[in-house]
Order: C-alpha cells, then sequence, then structure tokens
C-alpha cells in the first residue's frame, strides 16, 4: 500500500525514528571550545551548562562520527591538563588517578595489557600447579597401593606367626 501524500516518508526522507533533540555538529564545536579552556578540567564542567548528562555523551558519539571525534579530542586535552597538574603539584595524584583512565585512551589499553599479561601469568601457574598435582597424585597413589601390598603382607606374616603360636599353645596344653 502505498504511503499517504504529504508524509516525510512518501517524500523520500528515510532517516527514521525521532529526530535527534540536539545538533550533534554544534554541539562537537561547542564541546571543543568549552575544554579550550584552561579551567576546563572535567567533562561534566561541560555538560553541567546543558541540558543533558554526561553519561549521554557516549550515545552522541555513537550517533555522529564528528561528535565521536570531538569527544575523543577533549578528552585527550582534559586529560593532558590533569597529567600536568598533578605532575607540577596542582592536583593531587589520588583525584587524578580515579578518573585517569577515562581521560587516557593510552592508559587505559596500557592497564588492560598489563592486566591481560598477569592473567597469562597466572594461567600458566595455575596450569603448572594443576599438573603438578596430577602427577603428585599418580605417585601418591602407587606409594600408596606398594605400601598398602606391604602392610597387608606384613598382616599375613603377623596371623601365620599367631597361628602357628597358637598351634604350638594347643599342643603344649594338649601335652
Amino acid at each position: 500500500m502505498a504511503p499517504p501524500k504529504g508524509m516525510k516518508y512518501a517524500l523520500g526522507c528515510t532517516t527514521g525514528g525521532r529526530p535527534s533533540k540536539y545538533n550533534l555538529d554544534k554541539e562537537a564545536e561547542d564541546l571543543l571550545r568549552f575544554v579550550s579552556k584552561d579551567d576546563c578540567l572535567a567533562l561534566e564542567d561541560f555538560t553541567h551548562t546543558k541540558p543533558y548528562l554526561a553519561s549521554e555523551l557516549c550515545e552522541f558519539a555513537r550517533r555522529s562520527d564528528n561528535f565521536s571525534a570531538a569527544l575523543k579530542k577533549a578528552k585527550e586535552i582534559i586529560g593532558r591538563r590533569r597529567e600536568h597538574m598533578v605532575s607540577t603539584g596542582k592536583m593531587n595524584y589520588g583525584v587524578w588517578y580515579r578518573s585517569a583512565r577515562l581521560y587516557s585512551k593510552i592508559l587505559m589499553l596500557d592497564e588492560e595489557n598489563v592486566k591481560d599479561l598477569d592473567m597469562e601469568r597466572k594461567m600458566k601457574l595455575i596450569d603448572h600447579e594443576v599438573k603438578k598435582r596430577a602427577e603428585t597424585a599418580s605417585t601418591i597413589t602407587e606409594d600408596f597401593i606398594n605400601q598398602y601390598k606391604g602392610l597387608m603382607n606384613q598382616l599375613s606374616a603377623l596371623q601365620s606367626n599367631r597361628n602357628i603360636a597358637d598351634n604350638k599353645i594347643k599342643d603344649a596344653t594338649k601335652s
């Protein structure tokens, strides 16, 4: 069935969905302009002046390549500024460290790499321990079997010695 005349999708508009509330290209420009100020230390400073939340910035980046590039650049600028402040003693290291991964993609990737390497090391240690325990278990089993056989032989010998002694006692009491 053909769409009714005058409808947007009848005219070839196929963007679909609800129209965007914000012009993301303009927001990208505003973001870069805002972080160029020396007093901007967090993305929340920018969103504080806007009607949306900082958590929505990632969604904007998914919808617009231009905004995505601006957000990456803004994070780099803020990250570099914050790192400089820590190195000059103008910012507490603990404050910087808690959010450093957010602003530094390089730091985040490096920490992930370190975690991956640590996990590989731990997995190798676990594999070694499992193999060692398996070898020990098989050794213990063989040793245990040999000890069991030796113990049974001793019991048999004791029983036969006791039977001999009992027979001697019986013979002695009969005579």
